[in-house]
């Protein structure tokens, strides 16, 4: 009857993320991610390349829409979940169950399903790579498709590069340090990552540099930041059973000491927390420590009355959590699962008036809104991204010796540098939703 009560909330959590696939709008980031599929490459300023190749193959079979941008992060949560199964027949064949109930009820794990960005195929292929190199250890013709996996983590997202400290303890502990093997499993994840060094050399390693460098110009230290960095750790792993998790993590790290295990939850996460001091980490960005966290604390959980309780209730906050990001139960401005709603209505509002104006080219100052206004107005047009007073980003590069028309359509604010750019701006229009209200300008050369 338990096990019977763990599957059937594990099935309505998957059915509640597919069906917020079909019932929600992209949000910025996957936008962006779409851009990049429809103008495939070695690699991209942000991110590897892997996000952009999965969204292209799910647009080419079920079209433009948002089923075919997000369908590869559903199917590989589901490969993701059947991973964890032969993962612990390596470890502990009776925790295969609570391990596949404990991801479902992991908030970021649950985002992962359903919003495609670099993180899903990454964390995918980690435990890939994890598994191959538990397999290793009784028969080493496991070990180079554990380097496979590894280097398609790293064409997914660059901070796959912080398990590499793993794969050296894992030679170490063989003794085979200073061995061929360990060149050979190098030199196979880094071929399959040389697109992305490829393309880097092309462009004078301007997405090194980004990544390198992205956050930490800042000198001044805030110990503060700590403290939120911890906070979000407990919320991405679904408050209150994450409190539970946290325990049987460290009880687990302080039987097994310092493995490959405990190393690949705490080298990551002890290194984000002091990059925290720089600037406030986000969410995400612990996501190799989150995956191998779970894993410890599933090792050494025990199936008590306030696990149940706890799970439960988490399972409910879920749940809830779920039908609301389809549609709100409460409307509050600062809700993130806006985010995911009334883009249609702005490229309705846009499509209007640019028809009035006889603007056709259109334009935004950020890359997140340029994405979206690509993706939403019906030709589908590419949308300029200005990026005045803003980052560097892969419109950078796209515009980099592209002519800018003397006349676009701006969806945005102003702000004082656009005269320097502008000989003329006026303001045409607004677009009002519940949820956001972006101002319409003529913007003439």
């Amino acid at each position: 009857m338990k096990n019977l009560l763990i599957i059937t909330q594990i099935l309505v959590l998957l059915i509640l993320k597919f069906l917020i696939i079909l019932k929600t709008d992209l949000t910025e980031d996957e936008a962006y991610y779409y851009t990049w599929a429809r103008k495939l490459s070695l690699s991209y300023f942000d991110h590897p390349p892997l996000v952009a190749y999965l969204i292209k193959i799910g647009i080419t079979l079920l079209g433009d829409n948002e089923l075919g941008v997000r369908i590869p992060a559903f199917l590989l949560s589901l490969l993701f979940l059947i991973a964890l199964i032969f993962v612990f027949r390596e470890i502990d064949k009776s925790k295969i169950l609570l391990a596949l109930y404990i991801f479902s009820l992991t908030l970021i794990f649950n985002a992962g399903a359903i919003v495609i960005t670099p993180d899903t195929p990454m964390v995918f292929f980690l435990l890939l790579t994890f598994l191959f190199l538990l397999k290793s250890y009784e028969n080493e013709k496991w070990l180079y498709l554990s380097a496979v996996f590894l280097g398609l983590s790293l064409l997914s997202k660059y901070i796959s590069i912080l398990f590499l400290p793993s794969i050296i303890l894992f030679f170490l502990e063989k003794r085979k340090l200073f061995s061929k093997k360990l060149v050979i499993f190098l030199l196979i994840s880094f071929l399959i990552f040389s697109p992305c060094i490829i393309w880097n050399i092309q462009n004078d390693f301007i997405s090194f540099k980004f990544q390198l460098l992205h956050g930490y110009g800042k000198k001044e230290i805030n110990p503060s930041n700590i403290l939120l960095y911890l906070l979000d750790s407990v919320l991405v792993l679904s408050f209150p059973l994450s409190i539970l998790i946290f325990f049987y993590a460290f009880k687990g790290i302080i039987k097994e000491k310092i493995n490959v295990l405990t190393f690949s939850f705490l080298f990551p996460y002890i290194f984000f927390m002091l990059s925290s001091l720089k600037t406030k980490a986000e969410a995400n960005w612990p996501i190799i420590s989150y995956l191998f966290l779970l894993i410890i604390a599933i090792k050494y959980l025990k199936e008590s009355k306030a696990f149940y309780v706890l799970s439960s209730f988490t399972f409910l906050i879920l749940t809830i959590i779920h039908i609301h990001t389809m549609n709100p139960i409460v409307k509050f401005k600062k809700d993130p699962t806006n985010r995911l709603r009334n883009w249609e209505k702005l490229a309705e509002d846009v499509e209007w008036l640019s028809e009035r104006y006889g603007i056709n080219q259109f334009s935004a100052n950020t890359y997140q809104l340029a994405s979206i206004l690509s993706f939403y107005l019906k030709e589908k047009p590419y949308v300029y991204s200005l990026n005045i007073n803003s980052r560097e980003n892969q419109f950078t590069i796209w515009q980099k010796n592209k002519k800018i028309p003397d006349t676009l359509f701006y969806v945005g604010n102003i702000n004082e540098n656009f005269y320097k750019h502008f000989k003329e701006i006026e303001k045409i229009g607004v677009s009002k939703s519940e949820f956001r209200e972006y101002e319409f300008y003529k913007l003439v050369k």
